[in-house]
Formats: structure tokens, sequence, C-alpha cells
């Protein structure tokens, strides 16, 4: 499939921009890379039309990283990849070329899964693709074949949402063996996928070892797959509120409804710990009234588990704060959740 050969430092700012203006959240990659240009991209990455232009007017060659946050984006590399997506029977929706193969952007939430059909990965949730407008390694250049301002991304059918029901952490096998070329690319793409469901380093190079002896044709020495996993043991780690929500709000001093309200602040709460649910949402979600959401909102703030930016006009935005508990609050008082005692 032919494209076009680059351009340089406006083009780029120029596809970042539409991204942003359809809806998107984007973060620079580095030049002709699939990589973060910087560390903490979950939290770079943005829909505001001034930081996305600041971002690349300060690195025009940057490559455009998309976060699948609120997305589920089919990615495939060769024929066998796009007859699964066929099979899938997908609406009319977001599409774009990559290097290799097919990008397919859908409305939808979930976790990433590699290899859940043979030539198809799934990326979504803490994952990223890189985005239309991007240079690939080879100079061919990301490109839209339906961008989203003629079609915006679909609701995910239900034959994908039931792709990313499978059980967390299954490998699917393909009988189709790795040969020498595609071998190393071939496990870290899984060990990204793994990382993103949440598996430990040691679970992550565990299950390459097994993929290296099982499908790679020869088998990679075990000291290469040992550094992919160890590599991949690197990348950032969800945040506890994503990762761990149930042990993250199992604190001793809160009482029940402080920890109903923190549960659900974390359902809502992106990597870098912001959301910006109502007080009547949050209601809805734990079934108390909205005056006792509000105290305990409150008494979360007080307790160093929470900071809050409270605005009339666009309502109130939460920042789940990742650090223990700071201990009472000054002002004479020693406060536990649900109680007040004098000191």
């Amino acid at each position: 499939m032919a494209h076009r050969s680059a351009k340089p430092g406006r083009d780029l700012e120029r596809a970042a921009l539409s991204y942003a203006t359809n809806g998107f959240e984007v973060f620079p990659l580095k030049p002709r890379e699939k990589r973060p240009l910087h560390s903490g991209w979950q939290a770079q990455a943005t829909r505001d039309v001034a930081s996305v232009a600041a971002a690349w007017r300060r690195d025009p060659d940057a490559n455009i990283g998309v976060a699948c946050r609120e997305l589920i984006v089919l990615d495939t590399d060769d024929e066998r990849g796009l007859a699964a997506v066929r099979d899938l029977d997908l609406p009319e929706t977001t599409a774009a070329r990559t290097g290799r193969g097919m990008h397919f952007y859908l409305e939808g939430s979930g976790s990433s899964r590699s290899g859940v059909l043979p030539g198809l990965d799934v990326r979504a949730g803490r994952a990223y693709v890189v985005g239309a407008g991007s240079v690939h390694p080879s100079g061919a250049v990301y490109e839209w074949q339906v961008p989203p301002w003629e079609v915006p991304p679909a609701p995910a059918p239900r034959a994908v949402r039931e792709l990313l029901r499978r059980r967390a952490g299954r490998v699917k096998q393909s009988s189709q063996p790795i040969g020498q070329g595609r071998r190393n690319v071939t496990l870290t793409r899984l060990a990204g996928g793994l990382r993103a469901l949440g598996l430990s380093g040691e679970e992550v190079r565990g299950v390459l070892h097994e993929h290296n002896s099982r499908r790679c044709l020869p088998p990679l020495p075990g000291q290469e797959v040992d550094r992919i996993a160890k590599s991949a043991a690197g990348w950032p780690e969800p945040p506890p509120w994503v990762s761990n929500p149930f042990g993250f709000v199992d604190d001793p001093a809160l009482d029940s409804s402080g920890r109903l309200v923190l549960a659900a602040l974390c359902s809502h709460a992106k990597d870098n710990g912001w959301c910006k649910p109502s007080v009547r949402r949050l209601a809805e979600l734990t079934k108390l009234r909205t005056d006792t959401v509000t105290s305990a909102v409150r008494r979360l703030e007080e307790h160093g588990r929470l900071s809050v930016s409270r605005s009339r006009r666009s309502g109130n935005h939460y920042r789940i704060l990742n650090r223990p508990p700071v201990g009472p609050p000054s002002g004479g008082s020693v406060r536990r959740f649900g109680t007040e005692a004098d000191a």
C-alpha cells in the first residue's frame, strides 16, 4: 500500500490539532518513533487546543500519540487482521492507515488485548496508538482513511465488547509461527499488552518465555526474552486507584460514606487522578444523599485523600491524591470519618 512521504513540522502540528478539535486526547511521541517523547504521557494527554498547539511548537517533529482512555482501537498489521475485522462486521467508523496495516477507532472502554484474533490486537484503557499524520520509521506517513470529521468513532459493537471481556492475561495461541525478523517486535508488543492488563514483571516474563518456546522459530535466546520482560517491567504502572481501587479505598480511617465516595471517584479518575463527576452523579453511584456526599468530599480533603477545585460555572474538579492520610487537620479538633472530637 503506497503512502505519501513525510513533510516536516507544520503538518504534524496541524494533524495533532485536528485530533484535539475532534475530541481526542493527544501527546507528543519521539520523531519517527512510537515511544513517548516525555515521561508521564498519561498526564500530558489532552484535547485542549492551546496546550496541543504549544506542545508541537516546542517539538514540531514529534509524532502523535493518541490516548485510548475513551477509545477502543483495533490494530491490524496484515491481511489476517483485516479479515478478522471484516468478520466482526464493524459499523462505519473512523479509520487510519498505519505503517503496515490499519487502525479502526471505536467509542468505548476496556483493557488492551494482544493477539485476540490472528493478526489483530486491541488497544484500549491505559494504552495509546500512533496517530494519523505521524511518520513511520520507514518514512511512510500514517494517513486517515475515514477521518473523524466525516465519520466519528462508532460505539463498539457487541462482538468487540466480547473480545475485551476475555479473561485478563489469557494469551490466544495462534497456529502461525513467528519467524526471524518478527520475534523481538512480536514479543515486545505482547509484553506491552500484558503490562497494560496489570500483570507484574515476573508474570510478563513467564508468558513471554512460554510464547517464545511455542511459537518463535527458532526461539530467541533466553537472555533476549529476559531483556524484553525487564524493559516492560520498567514501563509506568497504573496508579492504585486504577490497578487496585478496592485496596486504595480500604482505609480504616474512612467511614462507609467516605469509602463509597472515594470508590466512586476512582471509577471516574484518569491516570493523573483528575475527574469531574457531579455531586448528583456521585449520589446516584453511592446511593447516598447529596449533602452526605458533599460532607464526605470535605472530609476526604481534610484527610489528604482528595483535592477539589470548585467552580460554580463548570462544577467541581476532583483530584485523587496518591499518598497516605496526613493525620488530623489543624484547628483544634481531631476528625475521623463520621465523628468529631475536641482535641
